[in-house]
């Protein structure tokens, strides 16, 4: 489950910041 959690909030990021998330990473 938390692979899941995670991958949604990968797509929460990507919605919300325009893909920025892999600065993040």
């Amino acid at each position: 489950m938390e692979q899941a959690n995670r991958q949604i909030l990968k797509c929460k990021m990507q919605y919300l910041f325009g893909g920025t998330d892999n600065l993040l990473i």
